[in-house]
């Protein structure tokens, strides 16, 4: 799950502070946004990360018109748009979303049951990665591998895939094939909820998914949390008027949106 906090330096990450909801502000002034990756039992967090932010002062001219601020999309929305992991014969294949201020991609892996993540590719100029051994061992189609792939400019990270777990094809699990939204546009009073209605179909039948351990079968991630929020059950909460995006994603990257319209 990611986690924001606001410091008044872009070289110290902040200590306390944290949460999930993205730091807001409304002041003529610089802001430095932190994010990282919080863990879980099974995974480690992520080194914390900074964005630059400056909002610019009205003009003193009263007639003048203020141009509306510009839709940023956050580097990792546009990341897991695209991103999969998945099973290419004896071969691990991984995509993901490009982002604009990217220059170069690294994709980290490693079997699923492991700590360490191991630093496998650096890709430039490209959104495809395709990994065909561990360690100089080829991988074990037995086993469930995780992937997940870190966007850097300058060779500072600007954002961060989720994990994406994808089972060999001779594990006893199978991964998704699709995933079908009930709704795809939800209109919400502020303050009213909404459940994500979503169903999935499996690369094989005969084969239940992997377990919750690795992590959740489906996650979910709003856009714009100041509009809408979304819990980890597909519970939207509709906040503020406005529109934004809820994504769902299998375990293995497979992904859905729908958009909320809050009134």
């Amino acid at each position: 799950m990611m986690n924001y906090a606001i410091s008044t330096s872009a070289t110290t990450a902040p200590i306390t502070g944290w949460g999930t909801s993205i730091p807001t502000g409304t002041d003529a002034k610089t802001y430095y946004v932190w994010y990282k990756a919080v863990g879980d039992e099974t995974h480690t967090d992520s080194d914390p990360a900074c964005v630059t932010v400056t909002i610019s002062a009205a003009p003193k001219d009263p007639d003048t018109p203020v141009p509306p601020a510009p839709t940023v999309e956050r580097a990792d929305i546009m990341l897991n748009s695209s991103f999969l992991v998945s099973w290419k014969g004896s071969n691990v294949e991984a995509t993901w979303g490009t982002v604009p201020t990217a220059d170069s991609y690294e994709v980290w892996a490693t079997y699923c049951g492991t700590e360490t993540f191991q630093n496998i590719q650096t890709i430039q100029g490209g959104n495809k990665a395709v990994i065909s051994a561990f360690e100089g061992k080829p991988l074990d189609k037995k086993r469930c591998v995780k992937v997940y792939v870190i966007a850097k400019s300058g060779g500072v990270e600007v954002g961060r895939t989720l994990i994406g777990h994808a089972a060999g094809p001779k594990n006893r699990h199978t991964n998704v094939k699709k995933l079908k939204v009930k709704k795809r546009t939800y209109n919400l009073k502020v303050g009213k909820t909404a459940k994500i209605k979503v169903t999935t179909k499996k690369m094989k039948g005969g084969k239940s998914l992997l377990p919750k351990k690795h992590d959740p079968r489906l996650r979910y991630l709003s856009t714009n949390t100041n509009v809408a929020t979304v819990s980890g059950k597909g519970k939207i909460k509709a906040v503020g008027a406005g529109t934004c995006d809820v994504w769902v994603y299998a375990q293995n990257g497979r992904s859905q949106k729908v958009t909320v319209v809050v009134q």
